[in-house]
């Protein structure tokens, strides 16, 4: 999971906290892997704040 920290508006750039657990063994740690998908994940994002319309630069700054 991962959820900003502090305060932060939309379009500008967040400071994020990132939670996710770890296996209990060094060996299950290695065979870990990170395998991205998007299938049935449902984002609600803030609506668009005043002058951060088309032209804005995204998420990152």
């Amino acid at each position: 999971m991962v959820r900003p920290v502090g305060l932060w508006k939309f379009g500008a750039t967040a400071k994020t906290d990132l939670d996710f657990l770890l296996p209990e063994t060094a060996s299950e740690l290695h065979e870990l892997y990170f395998q991205p998908h998007d299938d049935e994940l449902e984002l609600e994002l803030p609506k668009e704040e005043p002058g951060h319309g088309h032209g804005a630069r995204g998420f990152s700054g």
